[in-house]
């Protein structure tokens, strides 16, 4: 959802080859990048089983990717 909203406010390109390194480059406002990374980060380590979340952690998590949201431009 996030590469979808980054793509149609061409903040990104978007194109099926590219890898989080190539969206994040494609970034110019650092503040946007960084929060990005941060939202990407977790993002790896929940969907990919590396992080167990509970209820808590999911809150924090959707925190983090609404403030991500609030930020694109």
């Amino acid at each position: 959802m996030v590469l979808k909203q980054l793509s149609q406010r061409e903040t990104i390109d978007w194109h099926y080859e590219k890898n989080k390194m190539d969206y994040r480059r494609d970034i110019y406002q650092l503040s946007l990048q960084r929060e990005f990374q941060g939202a990407l980060y977790l993002f790896e380590n929940i969907w990919y089983g590396q992080r167990p979340i509970d209820a808590m952690g999911y809150q924090k998590a959707e925190r983090r990717f609404d403030a991500l949201n609030q930020m694109i431009p």
